[in-house]
């Protein structure tokens, strides 16, 4: 396990190294350091398990540093490794702080002057499995959005040749209602051709509405109006609606 203390108070480091000693032994590496800016140099070359960061630093406060990892995690993510679980320390006894830290990205808050071995081991091996969870929802969460991607341009294929198969289907009617001399033939090839491209235009008016739970009905049946009149030559005068 890497731990990385972030702290401007030397004796602070020392006690805390201790009372992780006692509780969680000795199958861990520690780092101290006292100022954000060094601590953020540390965690970008250790990739540490836990960070412990007191809430007052001499150049940052304890959310700035947060933010900062937070930043640096994310354009390092390329490199693999993973982000860092963090428990905000400090001497205040005040809510808000705490709410302030977990909601800028903290797994845990802690106060110093209530710090016992258990208690500190307790929350590092608990803020290193929440992130572990968080880490694991993001991967399936990515997971997921790949898949549904995949299935988005599998569906628009599949689309795209349904639309093209009913196009060839109605130039075929076309050049066959003009082949044949009989009108009557003619006119039942061409109705047919009128039907496949009413199909053919409301099927990609469909596949391209953003939310098919709610489909415009009159967008689609004027769209469809107006091309069977265009295919059976009507004039819109010729029309009266009652």
């Amino acid at each position: 396990m890497k731990l990385v203390m972030v702290d401007d108070a030397e004796p602070d480091r020392r006690l805390f190294r201790i009372l992780i000693e006692e509780s969680l032994g000795s199958a861990f590496e520690f780092w101290g350091e006292a100022t954000g800016a060094k601590g953020l140099e540390r965690c970008r070359a250790v990739a540490p398990d836990c960070v412990l960061i007191d809430y007052k630093l001499p150049d940052m406060t304890g959310l700035d540093f947060i933010a900062r990892l937070r930043a640096n995690e994310e354009s390092d993510a390329a490199r693999g490794a993973p982000p860092s679980a963090v428990v905000m320390l400090t001497g205040l006894v005040d809510e808000q702080t705490a709410v302030n830290a977990m909601r800028a990205g903290a797994q845990d808050y802690l106060l110093k002057d209530r710090m016992t071995p258990e208690g500190l081991g307790w929350v590092i091996e608990r803020a290193i499995h929440k992130m572990g969870l968080i880490r694991q929802l993001k991967q399936e969460r990515d997971r997921l959005s790949a898949s549904l991607a995949e299935k988005e341009v599998l569906l628009k294929e599949v689309h795209h040749r349904v639309k093209n198969n009913l196009q060839v289907i109605a130039s075929l009617l076309r050049l066959q209602a003009r082949a044949f001399p009989d009108s009557a033939l003619a006119a039942a090839l061409r109705e047919s051709q009128n039907r496949v491209e009413s199909m053919a235009l409301i099927h990609e008016q469909l596949y391209e509405t953003e939310d098919l739970r709610d489909v415009d009905l009159a967008k689609h049946a004027s769209l469809l109006l107006t091309n069977l009149l265009q295919s059976y030559g009507i004039e819109d005068g010729r029309i009266a609606g009652r």
